[in-house]
């Protein structure tokens, strides 16, 4: 049932030499070899996949771990492609309780993956020396081991051997959860099952062997040989906290068979009765993790977290995660309103369209909400990001996060009747990012984001009519869904659409295709590019028109302005035709009208669906509705009852206000005028001069503005009627500038331009390229250079680069391996270079020395993630790289 020894992990020399006197020379022993930039210095230990060894990464001069795949095991492909699989899921999580992974390789036919070299003592050893923690301990530890399994069961994954010799706890208190390499990866329901994969089936002559040392930890389903899934790593924390609170295992046995048979049938002893000090709270949140039948335990390592956390705060009881059962009864956030539009509230008249009551063209005031609405709040702490409507009005499936969250991992979705005031979440629905109702209202299907941009994101459905949990039905990539791997929480998703209940449709990243896509069993049934006039691009898909017919939002660049339409699409010939212009959402309300909003407003005009054109003038209905920035149409969803569901909130990101930060970390409000402040802020080395992305909000194109603290101004000093320009960095000096920018007319193209922030002089162009991102990190006037990471825009991870601005613009590489680039900086000699990247797996800064040449020996500058970088002179002569 386990692959691996109690000692599959890394430690400290030091501490290893604790625990008694070493055997024998191990004959099998490869200290000391050298595989290409990995120098072996120490054997650590064995498992079922292979060897760990400390080493040296001589390209960084710094200690690592790297487990070698046994030679038995490369032969096997199942197995190879099995432990390639895990070590690709495992180095996309990003946390400090989980052993960072940074490369799967192979060398002189080795193949291995090299990892964090961990210091510190298993939880075992501390547990030997100390058998009964004290209760602050026991949570002090068990919310950073909860923790590490969360991230882990958020991206899928699940462990399958949580125990005290997995653990390691650091000379600081910092722990660390090992071993991950016998994780496996919860399968999706469609996935061709892996033959090595299944579960073992452990034959009672063998038992001993396999299971000593794990059997402690063991689930019900586990030893049974069931299907594992996170509440399996659930039972597993359980009794590792039980042991850690009382001393004692909760099942007690002579030898292995009889622990297992006490797993299997017997009750643990209250921990009570086994350590007075330990509180009710913290024995009903193990007492719930240790539930035989895996339904009824909390169901991830983040449901033990967050109680844990409410024991550690002195509540003892977790809050009921619903809203208030009354209207006005401690209304925690207005989340989303619902405005009916139904024959007895008097909007639908005459069957001509959506008018407001007795034919007017009033528009609802900001803050008050019409007469026939009603509020949905989110639960305490959370708030409402998006909503979706049944098309029967009867239900509404809510996106929510918790407040100043900005992982997508802290999202998911509620589903409330409106007939009822509660809430309740959706199973496996946490890294949501878009969900929409099957058009007989009886099925939901959502998109998952794990944080991985080279995974494809889970489709998954819900059936409303049964209690089973959602079930994958296929993938879609990032890019096709319209997610970079930068996104927030607050995104704007291209998203699908249903085309009838038996029909999923989605849309490519680049050329305008739709693909259709079996809504039960995610095969593709059907693919058509779409036929435009211009160069635009599929934005967002909003809905069914009528069998074979779409409703789609684009975008392109005119000679003029960014412009964003809505068009019906045929998906059958390709054809298409122009509907509302200055929009990215609209609805089909009938056969009479449609439904579109522009900025905050929502509007209506009528239509003839025969003709499959509009007609007459668009007729305000309501304003106030939320928009996520300032050059998209606010998000709507309208039923086929006439119910219109949105967020209330007006323009957002119009009227961003600037802050400065001084080292004490005390934030000051800058006195400049409210503007829409975009991406990026530049400042030069003196203080003085900012350079800011800023949107022009009758077009919705991104420029730069030049701006000054004292005295406190800004106007727009670089702007192009057909490109977007952003992403300004600004030379040390202050004598030069560089921007991105980026069009789709009449290609995907960005640029380089360089510029004098102190001049009038138009900018100069130095880089330009197709279907590719060019974006700026640094510039040098001493040096005449600038630094840009250069990617396919799909993906976001590309090579990092200089050109020269005056010579041979020839770009150079200076770095080939793949990663994500967000910020550099050259000291002010020119002759270091400071940037950041996720070529560990994390955000990390990294130094090297400069020079024509290329770098020189990179080494690691961080300890921990990194979000900013700067060169500093301290006098005499030091100089210091600040980081954020």
């Amino acid at each position: 049932m386990t692959e691996s020894t109690p000692h599959d992990y890394q430690f400290d020399s030091q501490l290893e030499s604790a625990d008694g006197p070493k055997g024998p020379p191990d004959p099998n022993d490869q200290s000391g070899r050298v595989l290409g930039p990995y120098k072996l210095t120490r054997l650590l230990g064995r498992g079922g996949m292979g060897e760990v060894y400390q080493a040296t990464d001589t390209r960084l001069d710094r200690n690592i771990a790297i487990k070698l795949l046994r030679a038995e095991v490369v032969q096997d492909a199942a197995r190879k492609a099995r432990f390639e699989r895990e070590a690709k899921a495992l180095a996309a999580l990003q946390h400090p309780g989980i052993v960072t992974i940074y490369s799967i390789e192979t060398i002189e036919g080795v193949t291995l993956i090299t990892m964090e070299f961990v210091k510190g003592r298993t939880l075992s050893r501390l547990l030997k020396g100390d058998k009964q923690l004290p209760v602050e301990r026991v949570i002090e530890l068990g919310l950073p081991i909860a923790d590490a399994l969360s991230a882990a069961h958020k991206q899928g994954i699940v462990h399958r051997d949580v125990k005290p010799d997995n653990i390691i706890v650091g000379k600081q208190g910092e722990v660390t959860v090992l071993d991950f390499g016998l994780s496996k990866l919860t399968s999706p329901v469609l996935e061709d099952l892996d033959p090595d994969d299944a579960v073992t089936q452990v034959s009672s002559a063998t038992v001993e062997g396999r299971i000593l040392g794990t059997v402690h930890y063991m689930s019900p389903e586990q030893a049974q040989g069931e299907a594992m899934t996170t509440s399996t790593d659930v039972f597993s924390l359980g009794v590792v906290l039980y042991e850690m609170a009382t001393g004692t295992s909760p099942f007690e046995g002579e030898t292995t068979l009889s622990r297992l048979s006490s797993m299997l049938k017997d009750e643990p002893e209250q921990m009570r009765q086994l350590n007075a000090d330990i509180p009710d709270a913290l024995d009903r949140v193990v007492r719930r993790c240790l539930v035989k039948d895996p339904d009824r335990r909390w169901q991830t390592a983040t449901d033990v977290r967050n109680e844990l956390e409410l024991v550690r705060d002195g509540t003892g009881e977790a809050a009921a995660a619903k809203p208030a059962t009354a209207p006005g009864a401690g209304r925690r956030v207005l989340a989303v309103v619902l405005m009916l539009i139904v024959a007895a509230a008097g909007f639908w008249a005459g069957g001509r369209g959506l008018v407001a009551p007795g034919g007017s063209t009033s528009v609802s005031g900001g803050a008050g909400l019409p007469a026939s609405a009603v509020s949905l709040d989110a639960p305490a702490g959370h708030e409402v990001l998006d909503v979706a409507l049944s098309p029967d009005g009867r239900t509404a499936a809510l996106r929510i996060a918790p407040q100043q969250t900005s992982s997508l991992q802290d999202v998911r979705y509620f589903m409330r009747s409106l007939d009822s005031f509660d809430m309740t979440p959706i199973a496996g629905s946490k890294g949501a990012v878009y969900g929409r109702f099957s058009p007989d209202s009886r099925s939901f299907v959502f998109l998952l984001a794990d944080g991985r941009a080279d995974q494809a994101m889970p489709l998954m459905r819900m059936e409303l009519d049964s209690a089973a949990r959602p079930v994958q039905i296929g993938a879609v990539s990032h890019a096709d869904a319209g997610l970079e791997f930068t996104d927030s929480v607050s995104i704007q998703l291209r998203g699908f659409s249903w085309l009838d209940s038996a029909t999923i449709a989605t849309a490519s990243q680049g050329e305008p295709t739709v693909t259709l896509i079996n809504a039960r069993t995610g095969d593709v049934k059907h693919e058509v590019t779409l036929s435009f006039d211009g160069k635009q691009r599929i934005i967002r898909m909003l809905g069914p028109i009528d069998e074979k017919t779409l409703l789609v939002a684009t975008d392109r660049y005119t000679e003029e302005r960014y412009l964003q339409e809505v068009f019906w699409a045929n998906i059958e010939t390709g054809e298409t035709g122009l509907l509302v212009s200055q929009t990215s959402e609209a609805a089909v309300a009938g056969d009479d009208a449609i439904v579109f909003s522009r900025g905050e407003t929502l509007y209506a005009i009528d239509w003839n669906k025969a003709a499959r054109a509009v007609t007459g003038e668009a007729r305000p209905m309501l304003s106030g509705l939320r928009t996520i920035n300032t050059w998209n149409s606010a998000l709507f969803q309208l039923s086929d009852t006439g119910a219109i569901a949105y967020l209330p909130g007006g323009m957002q990101g119009a009227g961003r206000t600037l802050w400065r930060h001084d080292l004490t970390g005390e934030p000051v409000q800058h006195p400049m005028d409210p503007a829409a402040f975009e991406e990026r802020i530049a400042v030069s080395a003196d203080g003085k001069t900012l350079l800011v992305t800023t949107t022009d909000l009758s077009d919705g194109m991104w420029s730069v503005s030049k701006g000054t603290l004292s005295p406190p101004r800004m106007r727009t000093h670089l702007r192009d009627a057909a490109r977007d320009v952003f992403h300004p960095v600004h030379a040390r000096d202050g004598s030069m500038a560089a921007v991105m920018t980026h069009t789709s007319r009449p290609t995907r193209r960005t640029s380089i331009q360089v510029f004098d922030p102190n001049s009038s002089e138009p900018p100069r162009e130095v880089l330009e390229a197709d279907d590719t991102q060019l974006l700026t990190l640094a510039i040098s006037a001493r040096l005449d250079e600038v630094l840009y990471a250069s990617s396919s825009m799909d993906v976001m991870r590309g090579t990092l680069n200089v050109a020269s601005i005056e010579g041979d613009p020839t770009p150079r590489v200076l770095i080939s391996d793949t990663a994500r680039y967000v910020d550099a900086a050259w000291s002010p000699d020119g002759e270091m270079l400071a940037w950041i990247s996720d070529a560990s797996g994390h955000m990390e800064a990294y130094v090297a020395p400069y020079g024509p040449e290329g770098l020189g020996q990179v080494q690691l500058a961080s300890d921990g993630t990194v979000t900013a970088l700067g060169w500093v002179e301290e006098g005499g002569g030091l100089l210091s790289l600040r980081m954020i």
